[in-house]
């Protein structure tokens, strides 16, 4: 068997990789283990109060779509284009 897989190599495949060294997150991935009860509430009371949802993203240390996510699970309606009055 090492003879015949000797003279018959797996064929190289040319795709661009990244890299090969495997990197590790320093962060926890669930929203819940990284943001606390009491930020989390803090952070629907500033979004009911007006403040948008990028300065609350950047405030908190996380991604905007994890802003919506946990306004999306509390219950927060968020604003559309049909509520806006002209």
């Amino acid at each position: 068997l090492m003879e015949w897989l000797q003279a018959h190599p797996a064929p190289v495949r040319r795709t661009k990789r990244r890299s090969l060294s495997v990197v590790y997150r320093a962060t926890k991935w669930r929203l819940r283990d990284r943001l606390t009860e009491v930020d989390m509430i803090r952070l629907v009371l500033a979004f009911q109060t007006g403040i948008a949802t990028k300065e609350l993203a950047k405030r908190y240390g996380i991604n905007v779509r994890s802003v919506r996510k946990l306004l999306r699970e509390e219950g927060v309606k968020r604003k559309s284009w049909k509520d806006v009055q002209v």
